[in-house]
């Protein structure tokens, strides 16, 4: 069935784009097979001299305001809720599946004897000195388990090269991937890197802290090796984010020059290791692709200038401007077809182009000169004659940074009043780099009164929570205003760290913040059309009072094309409706739910229809499904037929069949009509706005069934359920 479904799969592809995937594929058999011999018979793991650059400006940031206790550190990842990720820490499970703790030894002993029980011999004298280097920093540290699904409890195993962790893995229910990469990302240690100052003594213990986890996780990751190598996306945003530690470390002299020469020749080795394993797919990329162009740009910027960063950095810049053509639409939104990807998407973007505008002149001049002629990886690298980007003022062109404004305005308009933005389609609470946290603090009775993906155990009776808001687009939306230089229209959006940082990379950069707020957003024009709606036998109205609120107040409408989106907002009311059918989307389709015609409703601050957000992926199937099928969102079902239909087995988790066409028939300040078809059914809906009431009309050729989903299921981040 499998063979079957991707053969159908392929056969959508032009015969170029086919034949262009098959030859990769085996070139990439032969390159996968070197790569494995290198891994496991050698230590990719070099001890050379090298440096950083100081390139993104140092903004300062209060400690207290970094909810981080360095002598006690906890991680809350993914709905983990808080855990220590210790090789003594036993998982708390997720759902009904927990695999006991199988590390050999619970014992951390001064001369790294357990080491042996983490990597293979030929990687073990390296390990021993990174566990050396760590005992002379502090003694007291405690290591991580960075093979562990820390929420199941599955462990992965280091000793095996990275292809081979999904095998060790089969049938095996409640585990996820995606846990281990996300601690692998080390989003935490830039902002604890912003706090540091050599002359207090509670930030040595957090400079110490930081040289500490990244010595330990070089320590227990031979390149190649492992779960966290098995995803080139999350290599490279933890590329990115070691980078910004150890450039923020060096302007406070916090970075010992061994240090710093591992973690450099790391980043080096680990950017090979994405090339060789690139996740450049013919046709069209996704957003994995572009993590792998911002971790080879982030190791081109940074690391000393040589033949080879040259070429990283010529590709990463060629890259990002190719990716922001093919994925981000006209009217400046993501063609993945989700709210919340489009933030992840736009802030690779964002921070690529803040790199690019840091590097002096004389760094873009060196590229003149490079050569591609050894440039033998499955992306191409054009020569160096044929790159627009060395005669630009600002290195990428008017088409991109307009793209990067509108980006920020799509943003702006899919965020609620409160600040958080609406969910269509997938949201995996993916970010780039996390620096301002959003979010409230919970007693333990309200955390796990909220979530159901909450273990009582996790929290003492005493203990507070952390509620992070995976929806408030903020650090993004703040990052293009610090371009601007102007601030967020909701005061929730103001990112300080993110503002100030982009804020003096546009003041030090001749001319663009000019070029910036040259580019306007278009205004919605109306669609004013008599519709005939007769021939659709089929109808029912639904009817929202508000008896005591003024809806019309203020009302205006947006709409954007390309993401096929309608949003109307009054000072209390939030409303939309999508389409999201545009056929050049990502020709997946994966991170699409069934939400055409779906409505998002907000009034008075209270969210009174939603879509259901992502809770799991891969780790439970049908919790996949349960969020994203029809029933979950608020638009019409015949027989329960999903819009899209997703492929067979396994492969339908992340691809659906494209048979849903959308057309805008009308749209005005206070009403809109549109319509879908797919297959043989064809629903027509119109949304109208009075003073008191949301009136909501469908009509189809079949009879049809209306859903509203009122908060039940609902996930506000990836791993949480909220309690309904």
């Amino acid at each position: 069935m499998k063979i079957v479904a991707t053969i159908k799969h392929l056969s959508s592809f032009p015969p170029k784009i086919i034949i262009a995937k098959i030859w990769n594929r085996l070139n990439q058999q032969k390159r996968l097979k070197r790569l494995q011999n290198l891994y496991l018979n050698s230590d990719s793991r070099s001890f050379t001299s090298t440096t950083v650059a100081n390139l993104f400006p140092l903004v300062s940031m209060d400690g207290s305001a970094v909810k981080w206790d360095v002598k006690n550190p906890t991680f809350d990842l993914l709905g983990s809720g808080p855990i220590q990720n210790t090789y003594d820490e036993e998982a708390a499970g997720l759902e009904n599946y927990h695999y006991p703790n199988n590390f050999p030894t619970k014992t951390i002993d001064t001369n790294g004897d357990f080491l042996a029980n983490v990597v293979l011999p030929i990687h073990l004298p390296f390990s021993a000195t990174c566990w050396k280097l760590i005992q002379e920093i502090n003694d007291n540290y405690q290591p991580l388990d960075w093979q562990r699904d820390f929420k199941s409890g599955f462990r992965y195993d280091a000793k095996q090269w990275f292809l081979s962790q999904r095998k060790i893995m089969p049938m095996a229910k409640g585990v996820d991937l995606k846990v281990p990469w996300e601690l692998s990302r080390l989003q935490h240690l830039p902002k604890l890197a912003l706090t540091v100052s050599s002359s207090e003594k509670k930030n040595k213990e957090v400079q110490n802290y930081i040289l500490c986890q990244l010595l330990d996780f070089v320590m227990a990751n031979p390149i190649g090796m492992g779960v966290n190598f098995n995803c080139p996306m999350d290599i490279g945003i933890r590329n990115a984010n070691i980078l910004l530690t150890l450039d923020w470390l060096k302007a406070q002299n916090a970075l010992p020059k061994n240090v710093e020469s591992i973690l450099c020749n790391y980043v080096s080795a680990s950017t090979t290791h994405i090339l060789e394993d690139v996740e450049y797919r013919e046709g069209l990329t996704s957003n994995h692709y572009l993590g792998n162009v911002l971790g080879i740009l982030f190791a081109g910027a940074y690391l000393e200038q040589n033949s080879e960063s040259d070429r990283w950095l010529a590709f990463g810049i060629q890259e990002l401007e190719r990716s922001m053509e093919r994925q981000f639409f006209k009217d400046g939104s993501n063609f993945e077809g989700s709210t919340n990807y489009h933030r992840l998407s736009g802030e690779m973007m964002v921070w690529g182009a803040g790199i690019i505008a840091s590097l002096p002149k004389s760094r873009i001049e060196k590229l003149k000169t490079y050569s591609n002629k050894y440039w033998n990886y499955v992306a191409p690298l054009f020569p160096s004659k044929q790159q627009n980007f060395l005669s630009e003022n600002h290195v990428l062109t008017n088409n991109f940074w307009e793209k990067l404004v509108l980006s920020y305005h799509f943003a702006e308009s899919v965020s609620r009043p409160n600040g958080s933005a609406i969910q269509y389609g997938d949201n995996d609470s993916g970010r780039f780099v996390k620096l301002t946290p959003f979010g409230t603090t919970l007693t333990k009775q309200e955390a796990v009164s909220k979530y159901s993906n909450l273990h009582d155990n996790l929290l003492a009776e005493t203990d507070t929570y952390w509620d992070e808001n995976d929806l408030n687009h903020g650090g993004f939306i703040s990052s293009i205003c610090g371009l601007l230089q102007k601030h967020p229209k909701l005061k929730v959006h103001y990112a300080d760290l993110e503002y100030q940082i982009f804020a003096q990379i546009a003041s030090k950069t001749e001319g663009l913040q000019d070029l910036l707020n040259s580019f306007k957003q278009e205004e919605t024009k109306p669609i004013i059309e008599k519709v005939n709606s007769d021939h659709l036998q089929h109808y029912k109205r639904e009817t929202f009072e508000f008896a005591d609120t003024n809806l019309s107040t203020n009302l205006n409408s947006e709409h954007y094309e390309d993401f096929q989106l309608a949003i109307f907002k009054s000072d209390n009311l939030f409303l939309s409706l999508a389409g999201i059918c545009n056929p050049n989307q990502h020709y997946s389709f994966g991170h699409t739910h069934s939400d055409k015609l779906g409505v998002v409703l907000h009034v008075d601050g209270k969210d009174i229809l939603v879509n259901p957000g992502t809770y799991l992926y891969t780790p439970i199937p049908e919790r996949r499904i349960e969020f994203r099928t029809v029933n979950a969102h608020n638009t019409v079902s015949v027989d329960y037929q999903e819009q899209n239909t997703p492929l067979p087995g396994n492969l339908g988790l992340f691809n659906l069949k494209n048979e849903t066409t959308f057309q805008l028939l009308h749209i005005s300040k206070t009403e809109v009509m549109a319509e879908i078809a797919y297959r043989d059914i064809i629903h027509r809906r119109k949304v109208e706005i009075t003073k008191h009431q949301v009136i909501i009309d469908d009509w189809c050729n079949r009879e049809f069934t209306q859903h509203w989903n009122t908060g039940k299921p609902f996930s506000n981040g990836y791993g949480k359920r909220i309690n309904n």
